[in-house]
């Protein structure tokens, strides 16, 4: 059974566990190494996203053009029927009948209100109505909105001359201690913990 929310709603821990796993080798590092290893790769990451959302020329960002355009080559091969004035009756080539409704941006494939990109059959419904096909992406998707996402600059932090800062130091030597923590017996876990019926890609 679908569901009927939008799939960006969902809360899970996917992006740290990703995020965990790009710092795997970085985790083993002295605690300001691995500070300046996470800054240098969000720094790259934001660079080269950021060029390539200036260097775009299409209105959707590069990877919703790719599978927008992929659906358009296979509305191409429905036929469409309308309904009423917003309404359309979108057959595939196995017979299959979906229905899309422009004055409610829905599709009963639930794909289109589901991932916010237009599926084959709004795609095919809307050359029939005249409408762009850009126009029926989320607003999360335009070029725009990914170059405002990549706006923010990472800069290296500057050296402070080895001075520790006033109540940090411990005791009058001047030295700075780690705290006390307990560790708990055997090895950190570097892999994360797959969910319930999720399995292992094979590599």
């Amino acid at each position: 059974m679908h569901s009927k929310g939008r799939r960006f709603n969902i809360m899970d821990s996917n992006i740290c566990e990703s995020w965990n796993n790009v710092i795997r080798e970085a985790r083993e590092y002295p605690l300001i190494c691995m500070l300046e290893y996470i800054r240098t790769t969000l720094m790259d990451w934001f660079a080269t996203g950021r060029a390539q959302a200036e260097d775009c020329p299409t209105t959707l960002a590069p990877r919703v053009q790719e599978r927008v355009e992929e659906n358009y080559q296979a509305a191409m091969s429905m036929f469409v029927k309308p309904i009423c004035n917003f309404e359309f009756q979108v057959q595939v080539r196995t017979g299959e009948c979906f229905i899309f409704k422009g004055d409610e941006s829905t599709c009963s494939c639930l794909e289109f209100q589901g991932l916010g990109r237009p599926c084959a059959h709004a795609i095919a419904a809307a050359a029939r109505l005249g409408v762009p096909t850009d126009s029926l992406a989320a607003n999360g998707y335009f070029n725009e909105l990914v170059k405002l996402s990549y706006e923010g600059k990472i800069y290296p932090i500057h050296s402070v001359g080895g001075k520790v800062a006033p109540g940090i130091a411990s005791g009058t030597t001047g030295e700075v201690h780690p705290p006390f923590v307990h560790r708990p017996p055997g090895r950190p876990r570097k892999i994360r913990i797959l969910f319930r019926g999720e399995f292992k890609a094979s590599s």
